[in-house]
């Protein structure tokens, strides 16, 4: 198994020995115990250590020589949910693998310069850390969506929708009631059901105060 596209080498049984562990920093500050999950594990007989932190924990510098391809400060994490004891103090690490399970950006904080370092070391992730820098934007992964239903036309369907960099150009042409999205935000935020062309240029008036873009599609029950 090269799960963490880690090189797997057998010595000869004269001349093995103990390996050092994989270092995997996973990015979650909510509740989950990742050192517990991977509690047991092994890959090509290497343990795997656990570090976990949230975004908001972590200092991150990178190098394109020497030794310090990617140097990452993690302050204490106090999350009672975290067991291990590498959890309760301040290190730094130089992790092999990155496990990314929270936001990077959010209304409430915005992590890209962190993830940007991660991505300037090239440290293996899951997902790629080139794909979590497109999530940040959605209008970004659509354009991917676009581009390949150019290529594919019917058999890679998608929904109809419009993009307006600014307040503008927010001129909706398609049916409604539609939805409009404003700028990268999630989980139902900054997101508006609109019901007719009069609220929709009410909308417009409102995001005129706004520098975020906007994407309008149709409402699906």
């Amino acid at each position: 198994m090269n799960f963490f596209g880690l090189g797997s080498s057998k010595a000869p049984p004269s001349e093995k020995r103990v390996q050092k562990p994989i270092q995997l920093l996973v990015i979650q500050a909510d509740k989950y115990d990742w050192s517990e999950i991977f509690q047991g594990v092994e890959i090509n007989g290497r343990t795997i250590k656990v570090v976990q932190r949230g975004w908001g924990d972590l200092l991150i510098s990178s190098q394109n020589y020497g030794g310090n391809k990617l140097i990452v400060d993690c302050r204490a994490f106090t999350k009672p949910f975290v067991k291990n004891e590498s959890s309760k103090r301040r290190l730094t690490i130089k992790p092999d693998f990155v496990l990314v399970r929270n936001e990077v950006r959010t209304p409430h904080g915005d992590f890209r310069n962190k993830l940007i370092g991660l991505m300037y070391a090239n440290v293996p992730s899951i997902n790629s850390l080139s794909s979590i820098y497109m999530f940040c934007d959605r209008p970004v992964v659509m354009a991917e969506l676009n581009r390949l239903n150019a290529i594919h036309g019917d058999d890679f369907p998608i929904i109809k929708q419009e993009y307006y960099d600014c307040d503008r150009s927010m001129m909706y042409s398609y049916t409604f009631p539609c939805v409009a999205k404003v700028g990268y935000a999630h989980a139902g935020l900054g997101k508006m059901r609109i019901q007719n062309h009069h609220d929709f240029e009410d909308f417009r008036s409102v995001m005129a105060l706004s520098k975020d873009y906007v994407t309008a599609e149709p409402f699906l029950k």
